[in-house]
């Protein structure tokens, strides 16, 4: 059985970021005429936790409920509602979903250790896609990562009556369960840079540890050190310490994940950690 990973900083979710779209307020930058663009330069996110649709309005539910009869299926697969598609016309190629509109609608909330946290937008149909797509097999919700932008608070009554921070999503992403239960990571909000890539060495776990092939060892701990570079990037050394289960000698190793951006990636590959002395934060 592994050691539960201790990490050791406090996360909050800022409710009070920029506005969204046709969600705006009368302090944004935009002055609130036309489409806000204050997302782009929002606060960053990359949270893991539990997707989850929920009606927005009581006759949204009502439309669903009608289609499941419609379809035959059963009252919690939304997959089967959402993805379902028709061609009017036998010789015609084309076909459409006559029950998208349902899925757009929906109220898709973000769970973190048990607590609805995030309200998830889609910034496109390639997202909402996702969205109805990583339902398939599932009954009502699943695991993802998502990237994506924080907005401001939600508005009374617009979502379900949920007052929660609002996530513009830019790429939906399946874990693999078992990784992410065996790492055990501390749950977070996916905004801060340290958990940002925390969250990203859990997606990808497995094929970063392939690299010193460490996969199947007893993993001790996981330690975060921020180091901003000269041309301005931010760089995360990811320390991770393992168990040895032959000797009971304890090994550690680092990679570099850069958070800069919205998408972070390997910057310096898994290696043998050795401790220098430089200017960090350490979470």
């Amino acid at each position: 059985m592994n050691t539960p990973i201790a990490i050791t900083h406090e996360t909050a979710v800022d409710a009070n970021g920029p506005p969204i779209n046709n969600i705006t307020p009368q302090s944004c930058d935009c002055g609130g005429n036309g489409p806000c663009n204050c997302i782009i330069t929002s606060p960053l996110v990359y949270a893991l936790g539990v997707l989850t649709p929920a009606f927005t309005t009581v006759d949204l539910r009502h439309a669903f409920l009608s289609a499941v009869d419609k379809l035959g299926v059963n009252n919690d697969d939304y997959h089967a509602v959402f993805s379902h598609s028709v061609t009017p016309d036998k010789n015609s190629s084309l076909k459409f979903r006559p029950y998208l509109y349902i899925a757009a609608q929906m109220t898709w909330v973000l769970s973190i250790n048990n607590i609805d946290t995030y309200i998830c937008i889609a910034n496109g149909q390639l997202e909402l896609d996702d969205f109805i797509n990583i339902l398939k097999g599932q009954s009502q919700s699943a695991l993802v990562a998502l990237l994506g932008n924080l907005g401001p608070a939600a508005p009374p009554t617009l979502f379900a009556d949920l007052q929660l921070p609002i996530i513009m999503i830019n790429q939906l992403i399946q874990p693999n369960q078992k990784t992410i239960t065996k790492l055990t990571l501390k749950p977070n909000d996916g905004t801060m840079d340290i958990d940002r890539a925390f969250n990203y060495l859990a997606v990808n776990y497995d094929g970063i540890a392939e690299q010193q092939n460490t996969a199947k060892t007893p993993l001790q701990s996981i330690k975060g050190e921020v180091t901003h570079t000269i041309d301005q990037r931010t760089i995360v050394t990811v320390i991770l310490q393992y168990q040895q289960s032959t000797d009971g000698l304890q090994s550690s190793y680092s990679c570099g994940i850069d958070v800069t951006d919205q998408y972070p990636f390997i910057e310096n590959p898994l290696a043998i950690y050795v401790p220098q002395n430089s200017h960090t934060e350490q979470a």
